[in-house]
């Protein structure tokens, strides 16, 4: 009998242990239940102390150093990516977005055929509101480009992720964190390229970053429920629903992240008495409140969808379907599609294209996980952990086309730069010694070259970058698809058009020239208003030789070419290359050329002989 009771009382004490070790705080709430009550007020606090604001302009500490340079560097950014969004290629995701916007435009406005949009494959899973506001605003004012428009809202929106990400991390840790939060996406150049070019993926990760940031704020804020937080939440819900139904996927970490607060800091012991159950039943009524009103709203504003509500703990794998079907893709040296589509192709991708720096970051995060509980308490780093890995299992096992995979793409790296930029934190906190700590952040800034340089040289193709981990675009090579869309198509289509102007005069017989490309159709835009040339789209290798001129992309060439070097071939005109390495090339048809020059010669040969007998019929 006592050693039952002794096993009793051990477990009884390892039960408590836990309880404290996910508490925020060992002295409040032990003995009573949370009672929720509704506050207007914002500066309020219950369970916090008032922090300093976030834009006051004292320097109390060194963290506040931080702080300036990392408004200093958010400037930077917005204009760097303001200026950078005018130069980047247009993808035919864009292309097709743009097509579905003008059909849901049309279905608005009744032109044509108000439900032709219902055929489109995005119609089940997009609303376009955003896209659909800038194509409103485009049409209104006559615009010749709408994709300039797109480039700048989506480097808008991009930065305003940047910056809602830093102030997570300066909630949970401190300016320094926030600080390497902006550094590391800023030096990303896969996110930083992309985050300039793709208005629809980037609105969406933005929405769903600045709900996630919010969900923070409120369950820090528990047991006062703001009535701000709570419209703000709801207002990021719908922002990444105006562009994706998996924004509902919102939706569960909002219950996930409350219950579990609610359960953490309350006391076991009182599970079933009345004023547990009746503070529970509150949340559970408030929670129930803001998906209704979600899902009404999103339901009325998207009622042409042609299913616009989805369970929200299966919403974010809607990113990887209902999109158009897309070309085999080249991946570790081997081409796959839906039939041998490996599960671990995401994570692959991920790891081989983050910064090396980044990637050590998110080590230091579990190699110093214990500090970091310690820190920031065991909830905030399941919040941390659970988005993170949450999404990641749901996307693990679908197959990815370009587009899908973009789509992910943004809305998980943010949450992996939680990870790191945490991890980068935890470690000077271990450490704790101003000289060493300035050395790891030497560190730091020296593995950042790399990344730099490459966005500094190889704008706007600064996409294209594989780290050092997977050696580099050179060892990539023919490896992986390097472009998947054929995002050098504005600067090839620019260069070669300048030529053209500066070099060739038209033929007589034929007064256009024919251009050929083996990239995709948002080629054509950059033709479609110039009547001196045709944009005709053939092939690499292909038997029709009637072009002047073609533009190709690496995508289209063989692998075995690539890697045995017999692209791009040495009569090219002008070669576009990344680190070296050639992804596209223009060159001149020398045959049509000499046929052309050889038709010119018969010509003008015959010309001067009729000359020649008119002179001598006048001279009799």
């Amino acid at each position: 009998m006592p050693a039952k009771f002794n096993i009793f009382n051990y477990l009884k004490r390892q039960v408590q242990r836990i309880v404290n070790w996910f508490s925020y705080s060992h002295e409040m709430f032990d003995d009573e239940v949370m009672r929720f009550r509704i506050s207007k007020q914002r500066q309020q606090h219950i369970r916090y102390k008032a922090t300093r604001g976030l834009f006051n302009l004292e320097i109390k500490d060194s963290d506040d150093i931080f702080k300036y340079i990392l408004f200093t560097m958010m400037i930077i950014m917005l204009v760097v990516m303001i200026w950078g969004s005018r130069h980047v290629g247009i993808s035919d995701r864009e292309v097709e977005q743009n097509k579905y916007t003008e059909l849901v435009y049309n279905h608005f406005h009744h032109k044509g055929d108000p439900d032709a949009y219902k055929a489109h494959p995005y119609a089940s899973t997009q609303a376009q509101y955003i896209d659909l506001i800038i194509f409103s605003i485009g049409k209104l004012i006559h615009a010749k480009d709408i994709f300039i428009a797109k480039h700048l809202i989506s480097a808008i929106f991009g930065w305003l992720l940047i910056l809602y990400l830093s102030i997570l991390m300066r909630l949970a840790y401190n300016w320094r964190a926030a600080f390497f939060t902006a550094f590391f996406l800023f030096i990303s150049p896969r996110f930083l390229g992309y985050a300039i070019s793709n208005v629809t993926d980037v609105t969406f990760a933005f929405g769903f970053v600045f709900t996630i940031v919010q969900l923070y704020y409120f369950c820090r804020e528990i047991p006062v429920i703001r009535i701000y937080r709570v419209i703000k939440i709801i207002m990021g819900m719908l922002i990444a629903l105006s562009t994706f139904n998996a924004g509902f996927v919102l939706i569960h970490f909002l219950f996930v992240f409350a219950l579990l607060n609610f359960l953490i800091y309350n006391p076991i012991r009182k599970f079933f008495t009345w004023e547990y159950l009746k503070s529970l039943g509150t949340l559970v009524l408030i929670l129930v409140g803001i998906t209704g009103v979600v899902y009404l709203t999103h339901a009325i504003g998207t009622g042409f969808l042609v299913k616009s509500v989805v369970s929200p703990r299966d919403a974010f794998s809607l990113l990887t379907v209902n999109y158009p079907v897309a070309d085999n893709q080249l991946f570790a040296g081997k081409i796959i599609g839906p039939d041998n589509f490996p599960s671990r192709y995401f994570i692959h991708f991920l790891f081989i294209t983050i910064p090396l720096v980044v990637l050590l970051g998110f080590v230091l995060f579990f190699v110093f996980i214990k500090n970091a509980i310690r820190t920031l308490k065991p909830y905030s780093v399941f919040i941390f952990l659970y988005t993170f890995f949450f999404c990641i299992h749901r996307v693990r096992n679908n197959y990815m086309n370009p587009d899908t995979m973009w789509a992910i793409y943004f809305a998980i790296y943010p949450l992996f730069m939680l990870l790191a930029a945490g991890g980068v934190e935890n470690a000077l906190r271990s450490i704790n010694d101003i000289y060493t700590n300035t050395v790891v952040i030497g560190l730091i800034a020296f593995f950042s070259i790399l990344p730099v340089r490459h966005i500094v040289l190889n704008h706007p193709l600064s996409f294209i970058y594989f780290n050092e981990l997977s050696g580099g675009i050179h060892n990539a090579y023919a490896k992986y698809t390097i472009q998947y869309d054929n995002e050098a198509n504005k600067m090839a289509a620019q260069w070669l058009k300048s030529y053209i102007r500066r070099n060739e005069i038209r033929h007589e017989v034929s007064p256009t020239w024919v251009i050929g490309t083996n990239g995709n159709h948002a080629c054509d835009l950059f033709f479609a208003h110039d009547t001196t040339m045709v944009l005709k789209h053939l092939p690499y290798h292909a038997s029709d030789t009637t072009w002047d001129f073609y533009i190709s992309f690496c995508n289209d060439v063989p692998a075995t070419m690539l890697r045995n070097g017999l692209w791009p071939p040495d009569s090219a005109l002008e070669v576009f290359k990344i680190e070296n390495m050639p992804v596209t090339a223009i060159y001149k048809n020398c045959e049509k050329e000499r046929i052309r020059i050889k038709e010119d010669s018969i010509a003008q040969a015959r010309n001067d002989s009729i000359l020649q007998l008119l002179d001598s019929a006048e001279s009799h």
